[in-house]
């Protein structure tokens, strides 16, 4: 069963989101999704990752792929991986934000433990717009912010 967490944070909050998954995680490093090195997680990152813990690195687990040209590819299997994918919000040079994401569905019980328990940390730091099921960094000032993935604005009313 996945898990998913989506939201709109500052730039700023990286810094703050970096330590939360600090406090869950052991030592975290970014999984690339073809078969290379591994590097070090960088909370500055705009693009979308997958995290794991630096410890848990022989229990990643890659697929083969072969293409319709006979090329081989070593896929990053997500399910049977313990990874977190993590896509960061992000603000637009036109003063838009882009709805982030954590998603996860590996099957390992242990991991998802941690994924529950960094999902609860996370909420609490967070405002939650039910109508949009969606969380809301509170250094994001509503009346003077457009959110991209929306028609309508999100108000104060919209958070609990």
């Amino acid at each position: 069963m996945s898990r998913k967490l989506h939201f709109y944070a500052a730039e700023d909050d990286k810094g703050m989101i970096a330590d939360i998954l600090r406090d869950v995680f052991e030592q975290l490093i970014d999984v690339t999704y073809y078969k290379t090195q591994y590097s070090a997680f960088d909370e500055r990152t705009e693009k979308k990752c997958y995290l794991a813990e630096e410890s848990r690195v022989n229990d990643i687990v890659f697929r083969v792929y072969e293409g319709s040209d006979g090329s081989v590819s070593h896929l990053l299997d997500d399910e049977k991986s313990p990874v977190l994918e993590y896509s960061p919000s992000i603000k637009s040079p036109d003063g838009i934000f882009w709805e982030g994401r954590f998603y996860c569905r590996s099957v390992d019980s242990d991991f998802l433990k941690k994924v529950s328990a960094f999902f609860a940390r996370f909420k609490r730091a967070f405002l939650y717009a039910k109508k949009f099921k969606v969380y809301i960094s509170p250094n994001i000032d509503l009346s003077a912010t457009k959110f991209g993935s929306y028609e309508e604005s999100i108000t104060e009313e919209d958070l609990s």
